[in-house]
């Protein structure tokens, strides 16, 4: 009944953005300083909020003890969605007609602030950043943000985005809206979550438009290989079944016991179990702006038959087939053959592609690259590797 009644109330939260009585006065802005959500209103403040992934609960608190500013804040309970353990996931929308305002271009500011109170004894963990889109009533794709650590009680919180790094995967000039994100807490009940406060969430405009500096840089048939610092951004998740959408984060050999086959860092996947064998094929996605750049569209169609396009991946605990999917630039999936690779366990295996296996659009005018499995049912959660993603000349 408690998960049925945290249903209700996330979509209506999501719906009362949509409904309500006319529209009322946004607050001021101050100098340069714009207040996005100081929750002194129902309306647009709390009527705005949206939450996905099984958030949990967000209320009105007007207990001064966890008020900042003014005479309300945000009560934050956190849980995620049980059966999914996905982190739980709130955000803020960057525009709204009804309330006559648009905050979405990125590039007009320069850092996001706001107070959070965290009633627990410990010190605990907060993402955010931007969503770029909303995938249904549960769940959004967002921007790999930043983490915070916040200790007990107030926690002053200012986020300075990298408008560079953060163009290279999304569109800072058109982001839907600002999220916070917290640690899945194993448990249906909204009394099991930790307790937060939030209260004066304030853009900071920029002097002037923020400018973009291309930041990507490749070494010699290099697409890929999660050294450098950019590389962090330049994948998405597959539009798929929220629900299995995977873990994916570059991580350190030396952090998780498995030697990269180049470099110190690698991608880490751990999958999500499914409910039907082959009902859907969950993955990851390597953006168009990096197949793009990389360079391998530049060699002549003459000399195809002599070059490969290559990655590595290797399996933690259990064998997994693996498919790689080559877009054009149009976005349409084409490709002559299933490009197919099975991970083994315990060891790196190669795919090797030669470009006469691709039409002719994924090379000369190549779009995202698509790597994904099939959902399966079974409760393990496959853990799995990808690094050195390249081109290179057949020996």
């Amino acid at each position: 009944m408690k998960k049925i009644l945290s249903l209700i109330l996330s979509v209506a939260f999501v719906l009362s953005a949509f409904v309500g009585c006319a529209p009322t006065e946004q607050a001021p802005t101050v100098s340069n300083k714009i207040s996005l959500c100081n929750f002194e209103q129902f309306e647009p403040d709390f009527q705005l909020i949206r939450v996905v992934d099984g958030f949990g609960s967000v209320s009105v608190n007007k207990d001064e003890q966890f008020v900042k500013e003014g005479n309300v804040s945000a009560k934050l309970q956190p849980l995620g969605d049980y059966s999914a353990k996905t982190r739980p996931v709130m955000y803020i929308p960057l525009e709204s007609k009804r309330f006559d305002y648009d905050y979405k271009n990125l590039l007009n500011y320069e850092s996001i602030s706001m107070w959070v109170y965290n009633t627990e004894d410990d010190y605990k963990s907060m993402e955010m950043g931007f969503v770029t889109g909303q995938n249904d009533l549960y769940s959004v794709t967002k921007t790999f943000g930043k983490n915070v650590s916040l200790k007990p009680g107030w926690n002053r919180v200012v986020y300075y985005p990298d408008h560079s790094l953060l163009n290279i995967s999304s569109d800072v000039t058109s982001y839907l809206g600002f999220y916070l994100s917290f640690d899945h807490v194993h448990s249906r009940d909204v009394d099991d979550a930790p307790v937060y406060y939030v209260d004066d969430i304030v853009l900071s405009k920029a002097e002037k438009t923020v400018e973009v500096e291309n930041i990507v840089t490749f070494d010699e048939g290099e697409i890929v290989d999660w050294e450098k610092d950019y590389q962090l951004n330049v994948f998405n998740l597959t539009p798929t079944n929220p629900a299995l959408l995977p873990e994916v984060q570059v991580v350190n050999g030396v952090d998780v016991g498995v030697t990269p086959s180049s470099g110190e860092r690698m991608l880490k996947v751990v999958t999500k179990p499914g409910e039907k064998l082959n009902g859907s094929y969950p993955g990851f996605v390597i953006v168009d702006k990096v197949m793009q750049m990389s360079g391998f569209k530049n060699i002549t169609m003459g000399d195809w038959a002599n070059w490969e396009i290559c990655f590595d991946v290797y399996a933690e605990n259990t064998d997994i087939t693996l498919f790689a999917e080559f877009y054009g630039s149009s976005n349409l999936f084409q490709t002559r053959k299933v490009h197919g690779v099975t991970a083994k366990k315990g060891k790196w295996v190669t795919l090797r592609k030669s470009f006469t296996d691709f039409l002719t659009v994924n090379i000369e005018d190549p779009g995202r690259f698509v790597l994904c499995y099939a959902e399966d049912p079974s409760p393990i959660q496959k853990v799995f590797y990808f690094d050195n993603f390249r081109f290179e000349k057949v020996a």
